[in-house]
């Protein structure tokens, strides 16, 4: 009788191994399978953007219309690199075709380096001021980079904190520039764009202090062009 429960008793201990071993099989390909969807997972989500970036420089190469919906559907729909707007405004902005769609590149990696931005100060203002300079560069005139002074007077009155940590230099260069157009716009005769641009600039020359002097000039120019566009709209 001994005999025979130990022999039970044996085979028991042996079956519950064989169950214990098929379990530990079982879960270890259930984290093999796991392990390879999250590989393609991650292999897919670097490849996005490049088939977006080979498909766009193909639309605007063919001169194809509704370019700008198709930034906002991969804007909304994906998650890209804040570079990837980028190098899409450059390829429709350099091609001098669909400037709509180089400019809803402009506008989404504005808005998502802003939001870094405004994360904290340094580096990350450090990288918007410059990326700032250089689409007001890429643009083909003065009026069409007014999407950039909006978007950083934007982020000024949201965060004011902003301004003790943003570049003194770049924003004293921004200020120059919306002055200059200003003065460019009043010279050709367009009251609507001067007043713009004079806006920006007084809203900029606060946090310049080398433009102290030119503040009260730029606000009495703001003021007649809002009294000769309020005069204009009255004759209308």
């Amino acid at each position: 009788k001994r005999v025979l429960k130990i022999g039970e008793d044996i085979k028991r201990g042996s079956h519950a191994f064989t169950e214990g071993e098929g379990k530990t099989e079982l879960q270890q390909q259930q984290q093999q399978q796991q392990q390879q969807q999250h590989q393609q997972q991650q292999h897919q989500s670097r490849a996005a953007p490049l088939i977006l970036l080979m498909e766009f420089e193909a639309r605007v190469a063919l001169n194809q219309e509704n370019l700008a919906k198709m930034v906002y559907q991969a804007a909304t729909t994906m998650t890209l690199p804040v570079k990837c707007f980028l190098t899409m405004a450059k390829l429709a902005i350099q091609a001098k075709r669909s400037h709509d769609a180089g400019s809803e590149c402009l506008r989404w990696y504005l808005r998502l380096l802003a939001q870094v931005a405004a994360q904290g100060p340094g580096e990350n203002l450090q990288k918007f001021a410059v990326a700032l300079r250089e689409l007001v560069h890429l643009h083909l005139s003065r009026n069409d980079c007014w999407g950039c002074f909006e978007e950083v007077v934007g982020l000024l009155k949201s965060f004011p904190w902003i301004a003790s940590c943003y570049p003194k230099s770049e924003l004293e260069w921004l200020c120059a520039v919306a002055w200059g157009n200003c003065q460019h716009s009043l010279k050709v005769g367009d009251i609507s764009w001067a007043l713009r641009w004079v806006t920006a600039a007084v809203d900029l020359v606060g946090h310049c202090p080398a433009f102290e002097a030119s503040k009260e000039k730029m606000e009495r120019i703001a003021q007649l062009c809002r009294e000769s566009s309020s005069g204009s709209s009255s004759q209308q």
